[in-house]
């Protein structure tokens, strides 16, 4: 293919390649034979925004997501390597600065048994994969709600089901610390019993005031809203909650608040040694545990009650038979 540089005159088909990709958001791409980018490129330009400068060479590799990058660069240099084709998804930046999720096909144009160029197109299955990641995630919800139930089913004390939920939901978030606490009748004063941590952090149990954690954290929890913060240094500061957070080694946090008859009766809390990104499936998940943890905690501080009513009877009863005995 002739290389054209960037201040020649678009011919037709690189109108077309521009068209292509302002309207179907199809990408055309073609490379040199080791894969490099020599040759100027309308349709990658017009979906990317890259100029010739930024895309030539390997250039066009800033464009992929870093967490795709790796893996796209491995498959095509196998591909390459082995004059197969190339297929492979991964994200690409927009020029409007969003990624899309884009199906890679690629072709050797192969001339007296040697590698002229590569050829290939870019399709947007950004819909397509967003519906499998959601099917995968809602599938690895309910499972782990499902084991959630089992290992909690026969639990007798509220203080083992506040002590597996908050494990298992930290494990599963990979979380560096995860904790359900009581609130008190003021909707302020609140009680960790049992946390979850990971190796050498250190545990969160104790007393505290929901005023210290600042504004937000106070109006968000007593109206049943979840506290989320990604970072709490940026988002928080040290008069808006920050100073407390650090001083448990928080950095970003997920608070779910129960709220039932217009009371804060109970927490969940997610807590980050680093900041990170939550993704509303995880904020959604957090949400669903302390629901179920607290009526779980209900059921069995109500069946409790009744077991110590049983036992008030019985022993009522076993008094009342001797008193009765030994007049006789």
């Amino acid at each position: 293919m002739p290389l054209q540089r960037p201040d020649e005159p678009k011919n037709d088909g690189h109108q077309r390649l521009e068209t292509l990709a302002a309207n179907t958001s199809t990408v055309v791409w073609f490379t040199a034979p080791d894969g490099s980018a020599v040759d100027v490129n309308p349709s990658w330009a017009a979906f990317t925004g890259q100029d010739f400068e930024a895309y030539s060479g390997w250039g066009w590799t800033d464009a992929v997501h870093p967490a795709d990058r790796l893996a796209m660069l491995q498959a095509w240099q196998a591909a390459t390597a082995a004059r197969r084709t190339f297929v492979q998804v991964y994200r690409l930046c927009r020029h409007d600065g969003e990624y899309r999720f884009m199906q890679a096909h690629g072709t050797p144009v192969i001339e007296g048994g040697e590698v002229r160029e590569w050829v290939g197109v870019c399709i947007v299955v950004t819909a397509s994969r967003q519906a499998q990641v959601a099917l995968q995630e809602s599938e690895l919800r309910f499972r782990f709600l499902d084991q959630l139930g089992q290992a909690t089913r026969t639990l007798t004390e509220a203080g083992e089901v506040m002590q597996v939920t908050a494990r298992l939901l930290g494990e599963y978030l990979g979380a560096t610390r995860c904790a359900y606490a009581d609130v008190e009748a003021d909707s302020d004063r609140f009680t960790i019993r049992n946390d979850w941590s990971m190796p050498g952090v250190p545990s969160s149990a104790g007393v505290y005031s929901l005023e210290l954690f600042g504004p937000q954290a106070t109006h968000n929890l007593r109206r049943g809203q979840h506290l989320v913060v990604r970072d709490v240094d940026v988002e928080l500061g040290d008069e808006g909650g920050g100073r407390m957070f650090n001083a448990i080694g928080i950095k970003a946090i997920v608070c779910a608040g129960l709220v039932k008859e217009d009371r804060l009766v109970a927490m969940m809390a997610v807590h980050q040694a680093t900041p990170r990104d939550w993704s509303e499936q995880e904020i959604a998940l957090i949400g669903e545990v302390v629901e179920r943890c607290w009526a779980h905690i209900e059921r069995v501080r109500d069946a409790a009650v009744l077991r110590d009513q049983d036992r008030r009877k019985d022993e009522f009863l076993a008094t009342l038979a001797h008193e009765l005995r030994n007049p006789l």
